[in-house]
Protein backbone atom coordinates (compact mmCIF):
# COMPACT_ATOMS: atom_id res chain seq x y z
CA UNK A 1 0.00 0.00 0.00
CA UNK A 2 1.21 3.50 -0.78
CA UNK A 3 -0.07 6.26 1.52
CA UNK A 4 2.42 9.03 0.77
CA UNK A 5 2.60 11.25 -2.28
CA UNK A 6 5.08 9.91 -4.86
CA UNK A 7 7.40 12.25 -6.76
CA UNK A 8 6.25 13.84 -10.03
CA UNK A 9 7.06 12.28 -13.41
CA UNK A 10 10.56 12.74 -14.76
CA UNK A 11 11.12 15.20 -17.64
CA UNK A 12 10.09 13.77 -21.00
CA UNK A 13 7.32 11.65 -19.46
CA UNK A 14 3.64 12.55 -19.51
CA UNK A 15 1.36 10.46 -17.29
CA UNK A 16 -2.43 10.77 -17.15
CA UNK A 17 -5.72 8.94 -17.31
CA UNK A 18 -6.64 7.37 -20.66
CA UNK A 19 -9.26 9.59 -22.30
CA UNK A 20 -10.42 8.01 -25.58
CA UNK A 21 -11.18 4.60 -27.01
CA UNK A 22 -8.10 4.88 -29.25
CA UNK A 23 -5.90 5.49 -26.19
CA UNK A 24 -7.64 2.62 -24.39
CA UNK A 25 -6.89 0.25 -27.27
CA UNK A 26 -3.26 1.44 -27.42
CA UNK A 27 -2.85 1.07 -23.64
CA UNK A 28 -4.16 -2.50 -23.80
CA UNK A 29 -1.70 -3.21 -26.62
CA UNK A 30 1.13 -1.94 -24.39
CA UNK A 31 0.05 -4.34 -21.64
CA UNK A 32 -0.24 -7.28 -24.06
CA UNK A 33 3.21 -6.65 -25.50
CA UNK A 34 4.88 -5.99 -22.15
CA UNK A 35 3.40 -9.16 -20.63
CA UNK A 36 4.14 -11.26 -23.73
CA UNK A 37 0.51 -12.24 -24.23
CA UNK A 38 -0.05 -15.01 -26.79
CA UNK A 39 -1.41 -13.83 -30.16
CA UNK A 40 -4.59 -15.91 -29.83
CA UNK A 41 -5.43 -14.32 -26.47
CA UNK A 42 -4.71 -10.85 -27.85
CA UNK A 43 -7.01 -11.43 -30.83
CA UNK A 44 -9.83 -12.55 -28.52
CA UNK A 45 -9.27 -9.64 -26.11
CA UNK A 46 -9.10 -7.11 -28.96
CA UNK A 47 -12.64 -8.10 -30.02
CA UNK A 48 -13.93 -7.30 -26.52
CA UNK A 49 -12.29 -3.85 -26.27
CA UNK A 50 -15.29 -1.75 -27.34
CA UNK A 51 -17.53 -3.41 -24.77
CA UNK A 52 -14.87 -3.22 -22.03
CA UNK A 53 -14.31 0.46 -22.75
CA UNK A 54 -18.02 1.22 -22.66
CA UNK A 55 -18.91 -0.89 -19.60
CA UNK A 56 -15.87 -0.77 -17.31
CA UNK A 57 -15.92 0.98 -13.95
CA UNK A 58 -12.13 0.76 -13.86
CA UNK A 59 -9.74 3.58 -14.68
CA UNK A 60 -6.82 3.22 -17.04
CA UNK A 61 -3.69 5.37 -17.03
CA UNK A 62 -0.91 5.73 -19.55
CA UNK A 63 2.57 7.16 -19.75
CA UNK A 64 3.98 8.75 -22.89
CA UNK A 65 7.72 9.04 -23.47
CA UNK A 66 8.49 11.61 -26.13
CA UNK A 67 4.95 11.20 -27.49
CA UNK A 68 4.91 7.37 -27.53
CA UNK A 69 2.62 5.44 -25.19
CA UNK A 70 5.08 3.15 -23.38
CA UNK A 71 3.42 2.26 -20.08
CA UNK A 72 -0.14 1.50 -18.99
CA UNK A 73 -2.05 0.25 -15.99
CA UNK A 74 -5.58 -0.35 -14.77
CA UNK A 75 -7.03 0.75 -11.44
CA UNK A 76 -10.29 0.08 -9.68
CA UNK A 77 -11.66 2.77 -7.34
CA UNK A 78 -12.55 1.61 -3.85
CA UNK A 79 -13.34 3.26 -0.53
CA UNK A 80 -9.79 2.41 0.58
CA UNK A 81 -7.93 3.82 -2.43
CA UNK A 82 -7.22 2.71 -5.98
CA UNK A 83 -6.65 -1.02 -6.46
CA UNK A 84 -3.90 -1.36 -9.07
CA UNK A 85 -3.73 -4.00 -11.80
CA UNK A 86 -1.63 -4.71 -14.85
CA UNK A 87 1.00 -1.97 -14.67
CA UNK A 88 3.35 -2.67 -17.58
CA UNK A 89 6.11 -0.89 -19.49
CA UNK A 90 7.30 -1.75 -22.98
CA UNK A 91 10.74 -3.40 -22.89
CA UNK A 92 12.53 -0.63 -24.80
CA UNK A 93 11.29 2.02 -22.34
CA UNK A 94 12.11 0.25 -19.07
CA UNK A 95 14.45 1.89 -16.60
CA UNK A 96 13.43 5.44 -17.53
CA UNK A 97 10.84 6.16 -14.85
CA UNK A 98 7.65 5.30 -16.73
CA UNK A 99 6.27 3.01 -14.02
CA UNK A 100 7.00 5.66 -11.36
CA UNK A 101 5.15 8.20 -13.52
CA UNK A 102 2.23 5.77 -13.94
CA UNK A 103 1.86 5.46 -10.19
CA UNK A 104 1.98 9.24 -9.77
CA UNK A 105 -0.94 9.60 -12.20
CA UNK A 106 -2.81 6.92 -10.31
CA UNK A 107 -2.04 8.70 -7.02
CA UNK A 108 -3.37 11.98 -8.38
CA UNK A 109 -6.67 10.28 -9.29
CA UNK A 110 -6.86 8.58 -5.88
CA UNK A 111 -6.48 12.00 -4.22
CA UNK A 112 -9.09 13.54 -6.53
CA UNK A 113 -11.49 10.73 -5.56
CA UNK A 114 -10.91 11.44 -1.85
CA UNK A 115 -9.08 8.15 -1.21
CA UNK A 116 -5.34 8.98 -1.12
CA UNK A 117 -3.91 5.47 -1.22
CA UNK A 118 -2.73 2.96 -3.81
CA UNK A 119 -3.23 -0.74 -3.12
CA UNK A 120 -1.79 -3.64 -5.07
CA UNK A 121 -0.59 -7.21 -4.79
CA UNK A 122 2.98 -7.83 -5.84
CA UNK A 123 4.72 -11.16 -6.21
CA UNK A 124 8.40 -11.95 -6.42
CA UNK A 125 8.82 -10.00 -9.68
CA UNK A 126 7.01 -6.76 -8.85
CA UNK A 127 7.29 -6.74 -5.04
CA UNK A 128 10.84 -5.34 -4.89
CA UNK A 129 10.00 -2.61 -7.43
CA UNK A 130 6.90 -1.61 -5.49
CA UNK A 131 8.86 -1.42 -2.25
CA UNK A 132 11.50 0.81 -3.89
CA UNK A 133 8.65 3.12 -4.94
CA UNK A 134 7.49 3.48 -1.34
CA UNK A 135 4.80 0.80 -1.14
CA UNK A 136 4.65 -0.89 2.23
CA UNK A 137 3.78 -4.51 2.80
CA UNK A 138 0.58 -4.82 4.84
CA UNK A 139 -0.28 -8.48 4.44
CA UNK A 140 0.25 -11.70 2.55
CA UNK A 141 -1.80 -13.26 -0.23
CA UNK A 142 -1.80 -17.02 -0.59
CA UNK A 143 -3.00 -18.36 -3.92
CA UNK A 144 -4.71 -21.74 -3.90
CA UNK A 145 -5.16 -23.84 -7.01
CA UNK A 146 -7.67 -26.63 -7.39
CA UNK A 147 -6.50 -29.07 -10.05
CA UNK A 148 -9.64 -30.63 -11.54
CA UNK A 149 -7.70 -32.92 -13.88
CA UNK A 150 -7.14 -35.53 -11.18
Amino acid sequence: MLRTEPPPASPGLTARRIETFEEFAAANAVQWEAFGSPAKEVAEARELLPQRYRDSVNLMHGVWLDGELVCAGTASPSEHGLLLYGGATLPHARGRGAYRALNRARWDDAVALGTPALITQGGSMSGPTLERLGFERIGEVHMLLDDFRR
